[in-house]
């Protein structure tokens, strides 16, 4: 293969256009060969000598161009973007150089908070990982270039502050990408992070079935099955407290001998009280059924279901 030392035009307008351009690429276990998606559709790079792209145009297409730029970080001037193609010792020397660097493999961004394969050595964001599983349908425990599996970091670590090692008691900072990325409320104003931060609360309330993760509900539509876990998202963010067996006796229970129009509603089962139904009427009027009050007011909340004010013995 000759060597071009001048860039010719036509691929030089097409490496100004390809920065402009909403692609994504993934290099396969063959080392060589880059899976590149744009708009949908999927296209196979094979650096070599020459290039080869499955879109069938003259090289270095826009694909094979986006490859060299991305993920083998050669820069708009440097001769090798613009040849046909590149010497095995060339490509095997550039795979080199970016392996010593932090670089997630899905978003290209460089960091310290990266998780890396045991099996592959791939480096990339656990949310970053999971975005690509949950868009291949593949299992998240497992790397999607060698199939090792991959270890969770550890639960009681996750809640120390990364600046200040504290242990975060109530609430704390995480990042929506670095999944070891965690600082207190203190710690929050000076932290450096490239990456958004969200405030996550900590529960203090264990629970004993298993339950998917939460944060996976962000990046998709909600189900109707989602309905549990989005119930256990708001008792986390709002933990209450509920009366005793004891305290709910105290209320005064009377039975209803007259239907009232509009004050005749249990506001937890929604059914209208008939005549000599036991019902608990509390300080803002509501009305509930002595067995719906009785499991509300004791297993879920002490307030009222309507307009939550506290229940008072």
């Amino acid at each position: 293969m000759n060597f071009i030392p001048k860039c010719p035009e036509a691929t030089l307008k097409r490496i100004k256009k390809c920065g402009q351009l909403r692609m994504n690429s993934t290099q396969t276990p063959s080392g060589y060969v880059f899976d590149v998606s744009e708009s949908g559709r999927h296209y196979k790079v094979e650096l070599g000598n020459p290039h080869r792209c499955s879109c069938g145009k003259v090289q270095p297409c826009f694909h094979t161009l986006y490859v060299l730029m991305k993920d083998l970080k050669l820069s708009e001037t440097d001769p090798r973007i613009w040849q046909r193609g590149m010497g095995e010792y060339e490509i095997e020397m550039c795979l080199a150089a970016l392996a010593q660097t932090n670089k997630c493999v899905f978003c290209h961004e460089e960091g310290d908070n990266l998780h890396k394969c045991d099996g592959c050595g791939d480096q990339f964001h656990i949310k970053c990982h999971e975005l690509k599983c949950s868009v291949t349908k593949k299992p998240k425990n497992c790397c999607l270039k060698c199939g090792e599996g991959l270890q969770s970091s550890n639960s009681k670590e996750a809640l120390k502050c990364k600046i200040c090692t504290k242990a975060c008691n109530v609430s704390y900072f995480s990042c929506i990408l670095c999944d070891d990325f965690k600082v207190c409320r203190t710690c929050k104003p000076k932290a450096s992070h490239p990456h958004a931060l969200v405030e996550k609360l900590i529960s203090l309330k264990p629970t004993a079935k298993p339950q998917h993760d939460i944060s996976e509900l962000q990046y998709r539509e909600i189900k109707p099955e989602d309905y549990e876990n989005l119930m256990r998202l708001d008792e986390n963010s709002h933990p209450a407290k509920v009366l005793s067996k004891d305290d709910f006796e105290k209320l005064p229970v009377r039975v209803l001998t007259l239907i009232k129009r509009d004050c005749s509603t249990c506001c937890v089962c929604l059914e209208n009280l008939k005549v000599r139904d036991k019902f608990i009427k509390l300080a803002c009027g509501h009305l509930l059924h002595w067995s719906c009050g009785r499991k509300w007011l004791t297993e879920s909340a002490s307030y009222c279901p309507i307009d939550k004010k506290e229940v008072t013995v």
